[in-house]
């Protein structure tokens, strides 16, 4: 007997995503207030991570490991979730600090 895995369409369309839920809800701006932001790493390809770097201008960083860099992991975030870099910073301090440890997650390899 094997147990084998079912998927709903909501597990499909979400296969390979990462969700962050928030404890309340967030307001940017004039948007609607989110509650959860949602990361596909998979749309973060080679390209778009040296052409974060190059536009954070983190070439000249003292260090080599860019994944460290909290800069570079919200700039990533915002990339794999589709908003504005500037949403990201504007985070409360502690969703802040998951999406960026998601961020250097993905980055290491680590997921």
């Amino acid at each position: 007997m094997t147990n084998k895995k079912t998927t709903t369409p909501v597990e499909a369309e979400n296969e390979g995503k990462h969700v962050l839920k928030f404890s309340k809800p967030f307001k940017f701006e004039d948007q609607e207030p989110i509650t959860e932001l949602i990361f596909d790493w998979d749309k973060v390809n080679g390209r778009k991570l040296i052409a974060l770097s190059e536009r954070l201008a983190l070439n000249d960083m003292d260090s080599p490991i860019k994944a460290v860099n909290m800069k570079f992991q919200a700039a990533v975030c915002a990339e794999a979730a589709g908003v504005p870099f500037q949403l990201i910073e504007e985070l409360p301090g502690g969703v802040f600090g998951r999406a960026t440890t998601m961020a250097q997650s993905f980055l290491l390899g680590l997921e």
